[in-house]
């Protein structure tokens, strides 16, 4: 029997197809960190690819592409009543000193980027006690359905969009 990539394998290698060439070829970013993790509790699968800006690291992304045990049974199986696919989300980590102003360009300037088809979460901390102005602002952008490789194509855009976003950001 001829082993077939599930839909998960083949998205995670075009995701790091797309990244790998903007580090290796294009270095117009850092490659700063990479998970691939298969976690035996759930026997779910997920990829993360973690990058900044080359020379701008106060600024990250991170690319997350998630399989369900679920997802992963149906495509496996050939469940005809569930259709697989992954769900996939990113991740933006900055510092920020005016909560209130920067919140609000960077919520415009990603909705502006990825259009209404994504959710926008921003989360703000600080550390306890520490008198410092700033704040660490962890933004989560998802993607409303699951992606499959019939999405194959938009890969290059996605990238293309996560980069822009950090260049925006960094603005911000």
């Amino acid at each position: 029997m001829l082993y077939d990539p599930t839909i998960f394998e083949n998205l995670k290698v075009a995701i790091e197809n797309q990244l790998y060439d903007r580090d290796n070829i294009d270095q117009t970013i850092y490659i700063a960190g990479r998970k691939d993790i298969l976690d035996m509790a759930v026997m779910e699968r997920e990829f993360r690819l973690k990058f900044h800006l080359v020379g701008t690291p106060n600024v990250s992304a991170e690319i997350v592409l998630h399989a369900s045990l679920t997802d992963l049974a149906a495509e496996i199986l050939q469940q005809t009543e569930t259709v697989p696919g992954c769900q996939l989300f990113i991740q933006y980590d900055m510092e920020i000193n005016d909560e209130q102003r920067q919140c609000l360009a960077i919520e415009q300037a990603l909705q502006a980027i990825w259009g209404q088809q994504v959710s926008i979460t921003q989360n703000i901390s600080h550390i306890y006690g520490e008198r410092n102005s700033t704040y660490r602002n962890n933004i989560h952008v998802a993607f409303q359905r699951k992606i499959s490789e019939e999405q194959m194509n938009d890969i290059g855009s996605l990238a293309d969009h996560m980069v822009e976003s950090l260049f925006i950001l960094h603005k911000c």
